[in-house]
């Protein structure tokens, strides 16, 4: 075995230091020992998504922009999805937690089709996947 690779200039994204590394199996971790999160670059990327996700309960909704909206400096508040959503009189689809892709052509009448994200365990791993009968109730109904 050997050891784990320094990852020079790159950051932490818990606590911010200079002190990560990639081990030969390809595991990102921070080596700071008094690191709370020594994990997070690994869970982070590996759990990283180009498109929105977005929580959508009966009254709000809660958006996670993707990593790449900040890279490429794109203000939050300029956002078309967001734009999109706050002009809603109510939720576009059932309450849940889905992934939002933006679509050239209109599906259900929307600029963006909504997948459902499954339920995820405090571990990260996702327990059960929905059948395709939930997923198709969920995004019945859509209204703009």
């Amino acid at each position: 075995m050997t050891a784990p690779t320094p990852l020079h200039g790159v950051k932490c994204p818990q606590c911010g230091h200079q002190s990560l590394s990639a081990s030969e199996l390809g595991m990102i971790r921070c080596d700071l020992y008094a690191c709370p999160r020594p994990d997070a670059a690994h869970l982070v990327l590996a759990t990283a998504t180009p498109n929105h996700v977005v929580q959508v309960n009966p009254a709000d909704f809660a958006i996670e922009h993707p990593l790449i909206e900040r890279l490429d400096g794109v203000l939050l508040d300029t956002c078309p999805f967001g734009a999109w959503m706050n002009a809603l009189t109510g939720p576009p689809v059932a309450p849940g937690r889905y992934n939002v892709i933006a679509q050239p052509e209109h599906y259900k009448g929307l600029p963006w089709r909504f997948e459902r994200v499954p339920p995820v365990d405090v571990d990260g791993r996702t327990p059960h996947a929905p059948d395709a009968a939930t997923v198709a109730a969920d995004t019945e109904g859509v209204s703009a």
